[in-house]
């Protein structure tokens, strides 16, 4: 009986671990030649607005060809900023992630939130042709 109890407090905790975390597209990078180096908050206190920028290096990234480093700036669902309060928040089931808290002179993360990148390929269908599209997917992590 005491097993079976201690795995039902296990499979509880598990359940209630994995419901919090989460897990969203954040953008879509043409090319695999490139790597997300990092990723960094964009603030718009006027309008308690924040968007993600990731940062690209790779052959692909822009510019000539060659070693070049862009950036791509998005807004990621879920995520949002309280300016009365300073936090970056991440909204899922009900529930909010601080992934950020904001001062006057920097943006300190809480370490909760993060980016992960996954290679994938898709098939671009027109109706006369198919093209093969090789492309980052860039995911915004809540744990």
């Amino acid at each position: 009986m005491k097993v079976f109890l201690a795995l039902s407090a296990l499979f509880t905790l598990l359940t209630a671990v994995s419901a919090q975390a989460a897990s969203v597209l954040a953008a879509n990078i043409d090319g695999r030649d490139q790597e997300v180096t990092k990723m960094e908050y964009k603030i718009n206190s006027k309008f308690n607005r924040v968007a993600v920028q990731f940062y690209i290096h790779g052959s692909s990234a822009g510019g000539d060809a060659g070693d070049a480093d862009g950036e791509i700036v998005t807004a990621v669902n879920g995520l949002s900023f309280n300016g009365k309060t300073g936090q970056i928040l991440f909204r899922h089931e009900n529930v909010d992630t601080v992934c950020a808290k904001v001062t006057k002179t920097a943006i300190q993360e809480t370490g909760l939130c993060s980016f992960n990148v996954v290679e994938s390929s898709r098939i671009i269908d027109d109706g006369l042709n198919q093209e093969v599209k090789e492309t980052l997917d860039v995911y915004f992590l809540v744990k």
